[in-house]
């Protein structure tokens, strides 16, 4: 029996299925700690990339599925700022539900910059290979990143971001280590991190992850 602290694993089949069928394209970000479809806490959002072009067919898509659009937490309406024309992302909640269920729709994979409430977007051409390499997992019926794009982009939102690596985000950075120092994942790296890449790829080998933010910041090789 499954405790209601959980979102209903239906739910998030049928969130899905909704963008499925609505032909969105899209991608789910990330799925920290396996938590899709049975371990998605009640309160928690499912973060998704969506394809600028399929804006108003996303709108749509969840607008008829019982989707109602919510001020974004981290948006322009509490202070946060969008940098280089970066679009802000949405945030939808699932209406007509005993729990509460958020979805979080950027139109860029993005980061918070170091400057305070302000998101950038990640390279060009972090952003083209997502699109370029998105896989189909079987098991949730939808479009997820791929390995090396996604490890990219869980040390980006590490560093920028979070400022920290947590355990969950250490465990999935672990299992994508083998391609850390693959030549397109450090040109991704490059993007991101710029000469402070050998270094990181040096620390996250070592499992010296406690020590990656406060190092890049002291970091003056530029």
């Amino acid at each position: 029996q499954m405790s209601n602290q959980y979102i209903e694993r239906k739910l998030i089949y049928n969130f899905f299925e909704t963008l499925n069928r609505s032909q969105t394209a899209y991608i789910l970000i990330k799925n920290i700690g396996q938590e899709l479809p049975d371990r998605l806490r009640d309160g928690k959002d499912i973060d998704i990339l969506v394809a600028g072009r399929d804006r108003r067919r996303f709108e749509d898509a969840m607008l008829s599925s019982g989707f109602l659009k919510r001020i974004p937490p981290m948006g322009v309406v509490n202070g946060y700022r969008f940098g280089y024309q970066l679009p802000e992302y949405q945030f939808w909640q699932k209406t007509g539900i005993a729990q509460t269920f958020y979805i979080d729709a950027c139109f860029r994979l993005m980061c918070r910059s170091l400057t305070p409430q302000c998101w950038v977007p990640l390279d060009d051409s972090i952003n083209r290979r997502a699109w370029e390499e998105k896989v189909w997992d079987e098991t949730l019926q939808c479009w997820i990143m791929d390995e090396k794009t996604l490890l990219v982009y869980l040390l980006a939102r590490c560093v920028f971001d979070k400022h920290v690596v947590s355990d969950a985000y250490r465990q999935e950075i672990e299992k994508r280590k083998q391609w850390l120092y693959d030549e397109t994942v450090q040109r991704m790296l490059r993007t991101v991190f710029y000469r402070f890449t050998g270094r990181i790829s040096e620390m996250i080998t070592a499992g010296a992850y406690d020590a990656v933010f406060e190092t890049y910041l002291q970091f003056s090789d530029y």
